[in-house]
């Protein structure tokens, strides 16, 4: 598939399930970067690693999803980032990781379907703010 220009970071301590992840978000067009947790992706954005989406896993050792959706939420430079957690969610759980910041949800187990659809929708939408984006810069011209 051809390259969309979209970098999706996926945080998750499972390899297995970052190689699942990886082969949909490839097969979208996405460039993937990866991290087995909040900190080590927090790092790497912090360094100026590029991410548009972020797949997080909720539960990590060192630094969980919650505490890096606060850091990544709180820092100006990274409020454009898509975040869609990735867990065994309760229904309780998934609004708090949405209070939190989260943008989307997938409840680990469930469809793949829905996960690739809800993929699909994210690259989409960051595509057509990508486009808007360009818009404003030639009509400020």
């Amino acid at each position: 598939m051809q390259d969309n220009g979209i970098t999706a970071l996926i945080v998750d301590d499972s390899r297995t399930e970052r190689f699942w992840e990886e082969k949909a978000l490839r097969g979208m067009g996405c460039r993937v970067e990866t991290a087995v947790d909040g900190l080590e992706a927090l790092k790497f954005l912090l360094q100026g690693g590029i991410a548009h989406i972020v797949l997080l896993d909720w539960a990590m050792p060192r630094m969980n999803g919650s505490e890096f959706l606060h850091e990544v939420r709180k820092n100006k430079d990274l409020d454009h980032v898509k975040v869609l957690v990735l867990s065994g969610m309760d229904e309780k759980e998934v609004l708090a990781c949405i209070e939190d910041g989260a943008d989307d949800y997938w409840i680990k187990g469930s469809s793949t379907q829905v996960l690739k659809k809800r993929l699909a929708n994210m690259v989409h939408l960051v595509c057509m703010e990508q486009k808007l984006a360009r818009i404003r810069d030639l009509a400020a011209f």
